[in-house]
Order: C-alpha cells, then structure tokens, then sequence
C-alpha cells in the first residue's frame, strides 16, 4: 500500500495539493495572504451565508445518512459524527467563514481551495466537496491517524489508496488508527 500524497488540507504537513479524483488549482500565496484577499470581496460575516448551515449540512446527511451525523447550533453550527471507537474519537466539522475544521480525535485538518477568485458559492461548494470527499475515505478505513503518546497532541494523517489493515514501517512508535479502531504493532 503506498499513500497518496496529502495536502495541508487533509494532513497538516505538507504544502502538496491534492483533491482524490481531481487535481487542486495552484496555492496563490500564503493561507493568511488568501485570507486577506477574500475578506475585502465578503459581505458582512452577518450576512453571508454559512457554508456548513446551507452546503455542508444537506450534502452529508445525503451521502452519510447511516452514521448518525448531528448538528450542533451553539454558538455556530457544528457538524458531529460520533466515534465508531472511542480511542479515535468524533468528527467534529466547523465552519471558519472562509474554510471547514475537521478534527478526527486529537489531531484536525483545514479545507480550502486557497482560491481567492472564487465566489462565497463556488468556495462553499468546493470546500463541502473535499470534506464530502475525506469523510468518504476516513469512514472507508483509507484515512491512517496517528498521534505521538496517549497524552499528545501530536500527531496528523495520511491518504491511502487502499483501506489500512497493517501499520506502515514510517509510523513504528506512534499510535496509530483507523476510523474502525486502533491498529497494534
């Protein structure tokens, strides 16, 4: 099994940009240089439309409606998908204005086209596509977690190609899981 490389969306550790299926457009700059750009093209945070109340929201109850998904509304909408094991933990998914959280347990991940062109519709639009598109892998055991000790918060993810029965050599020593459980050594 070979992993796919990841982005800074999905693993946090690279800058590589990588969409499963599709490839991503270029980074223009800097995540806070991106920011910067769009936020002179938003309306009033007030008056623009939430991604996850009016995208995300409908697309994963379509695509997940077996995982028993909940929608948190205090003090902003929060999407929770309970653990299938409690060593891993929950998805929790947050709308940050201009990209979704997602934390799987301890360790999260930004998604972001980093496309200051596009409008409020189209980044809403493609930022519920690749959270669609994680969550389809991770609930499909393709998406490796791991952390440094039980204690840390260290720790990330990786893509693969294929579901993840066994512990690849590079994650030796950490403690590694699947969205089903744990894997041991």
């Amino acid at each position: 099994m070979s992993p796919l490389r990841g982005s800074a969306k999905y693993r946090g550790e690279s800058t590589e940009a990588y969409t499963p299926g599709s490839k991503m457009p270029p980074l223009r700059g800097s995540r806070k240089e991106m920011k910067q750009r769009r936020v002179g093209k938003m309306t009033e945070p007030e008056l623009r439309p939430r991604m996850i109340s009016d995208t995300l929201i409908p697309v994963l109850y379509d695509r997940f409606p077996e995982r028993r998904m909940r929608v948190e509304h205090s003090p902003r909408p929060r999407i929770v998908f309970p653990a299938e094991h409690p060593e891993v933990g929950n998805v929790v998914i947050s709308d940050d204005g201009d990209e979704a959280t997602v934390e799987v347990g301890s360790t999260h991940g930004h998604f972001n086209p980093y496309n200051a062109e596009l409008s409020d519709a189209e980044l809403a639009q493609a930022v519920t596509e690749m959270v669609a598109e994680f969550l389809t892998l991770l609930f499909a055991d393709r998406v490796l977690l791991y952390r440094s000790s039980a204690e840390s918060h260290f720790g990330g993810w990786r893509i693969f190609s294929e579901p993840v029965r066994k512990i690849p050599a590079e994650f030796r020593g950490y403690l590694v899981f699947i969205w089903s459980g744990p894997l041991t050594h």
